[in-house]
């Protein structure tokens, strides 16, 4: 690989990687549990969640027919509970302090 073809990659994968940073902040912030020590049987990372909302949403493809990470009933339940605690919501007013900023 040249430099240019790893500078593109680098330049496309840094706001995705920031867009998770900000999505794990924003449910750490946001979820009601608190206490690790709850947690039983995590088969997912938040990180695995995050990734699959984001390649159903950017692929337009239905959350049924989405078989990649995890079962995509899974994921929709995990984004409808994200929107009603207000993760993405929180996430826009963020990005949107940072972009006005600049």
């Amino acid at each position: 690989m040249n430099n240019s073809n790893i500078f593109f990659k680098n330049f496309l994968t840094t706001p995705i990687n920031n867009l998770i940073n900000e999505i794990t902040d924003s449910v750490h912030l946001l979820s009601p549990i608190k206490n690790d020590f709850y947690k039983r049987n995590i088969k997912y990372s938040l990180k695995d969640y995050i990734i699959g909302i984001i390649d159903v949403l950017k692929n337009n493809t239905s959350w049924n027919s989405y078989n990649k990470i995890m079962n995509g009933n899974t994921l929709r339940k995990k984004h409808y509970e994200w929107i009603k605690l207000g993760v993405y919501d929180h996430v826009y007013k963020k990005s949107k302090k940072i972009y006005e900023k600049y």
